[in-house]
């Protein structure tokens, strides 16, 4: 049975970016090695938008260059994330109505 999917948006910013992309890696079954990978392409000023098709809440990794940070997507999440490029999982942070409080990453 096909599940019906919906979307969660993840939007933000690089500081200092040195790559052009960022990806999100969501695999749609946790007990499935297979996963799909979605690219978004930064502007000049390091924004980026990414819509997520997702079918019910999952983990993802978000990957920028080789640095990785779990993410926590649910069907109509709009997430809005900040970091600097050297160090992702040290400096990431969600603007206001980020994470779900029960769900942190």
């Amino acid at each position: 049975m096909a599940l019906p999917w919906q979307v969660a948006t993840l939007t933000g910013h690089v500081r200092n970016p040195t790559r052009d992309t960022i990806a999100v890696a969501v695999r749609d079954n946790y007990f499935d090695p297979h996963e799909r990978i979605l690219y978004a392409r930064l502007t000049a000023e390091g924004d980026f938008s990414l819509a997520i098709p997702v079918a019910n809440a999952t983990l993802a990794d978000l990957v920028y260059g080789d640095d990785v940070a779990d993410l926590y997507l649910a069907p109509g999440a709009a997430l809005d994330v900040h970091f600097k490029s050297k160090d992702l999982a040290r400096t990431l942070k969600f603007a206001p109505g980020g994470p779900p409080a029960k769900h942190p990453t």
